[in-house]
């Protein structure tokens, strides 16, 4: 498909796609009212009258995000020469602008993460990425504008068209392979996620220094830990995120907590 088209497909489908978004939300709205532990995501997929297979994923780091959830929309298109990714950098219907993975992103993507399988659990967790995404534009020899995006561990470089509003990402770079230039670039786009993560650790109370004895903070720093990798998680993969394991991760919280409490009680009467 040529940018044009591309261009055409995703917006012809996005009335569609923001009214069920909108219904969802409402739903959402619901779920993070109730819930006790964050984040709280919901990833549902819709099939338009197009047959163009859309994932919507709304994520709140907080309250604070019950009316306006972080949302991610992205369509996984099967074609003879592998999978294309089509992402909605942003869901305003008057700016939107659609970046395009092409089937060599991900075969690159694949081997440089030392991957055997590029299988759609690995898109999924890809295309939701806590936090906005970074780009960075450059001319390009052949007179083209050239667009670095920062992903997870690495960069993504193609080329931009129909005055920024369709990307055609084409190929992956590693951090180890960068070349200094686009290191600066990786290292904005991560301090942006670090921001996320900080967030984050401030949202499940998690603090970054102690006032306790060296012992009792390696048990706390472990513990605080496990409960951001939990957070990741649920956020990245929701689907193996089930209510066993939610039961489980709900029981060592009590655990830990109880533990924690009676540390900061000695703390407090050797004060």
């Amino acid at each position: 498909m040529t940018p044009e088209e591309i261009d055409h497909e995703s917006k012809a489908d996005l009335e569609n796609i923001l009214a069920k978004r909108d219904y969802k939300k409402i739903e959402f709205r619901r779920k993070v009212l109730k819930a006790k532990q964050f984040p709280v995501t919901m990833r549902y997929e819709q099939r338009t009258v197009r047959k163009n297979r859309w994932f919507i994923t709304m994520l709140a780091l907080s309250k604070k995000n019950i009316n306006q959830p972080l949302t991610s929309i992205y369509c996984i298109h099967e074609s003879s020469n592998g999978k294309f990714v089509y992402e909605l950098s942003q869901d305003d219907r008057d700016n939107v602008q659609t970046i395009v993975y092409k089937p060599h992103f991900f075969s690159r993507y694949k081997e440089r993460m030392g991957i055997e399988e590029c299988s759609e659990a690995v898109i999924h967790k890809l295309m939701n990425r806590v936090g906005p995404m970074t780009v960075k534009f450059h001319s390009l020899e052949n007179g083209n504008e050239g667009i670095v995006v920062a992903l997870e561990e690495g960069l993504g470089f193609g080329e931009s068209y129909r005055f920024r509003t369709v990307h055609l990402i084409r190929t992956y770079v590693s951090k180890e392979m960068l070349f200094n230039d686009q290191i600066e670039h990786f290292d904005n786009g991560e301090s942006i996620r670090n921001y996320d993560i900080k967030q984050m650790k401030k949202d499940w109370g998690i603090r970054e220094k102690f006032d306790l004895s060296e012992k009792k903070n390696e048990v706390k720093a472990k513990f605080y830990d496990m409960k951001l990798n939990f957070a990741k998680l649920r956020t990245l993969a929701p689907e193996i995120y089930n209510e066993e394991l939610e039961r489980s991760v709900s029981e060592l919280y009590s655990v830990f907590d109880f533990i924690i409490e009676e540390f900061q009680k000695e703390g407090s009467s050797k004060e």
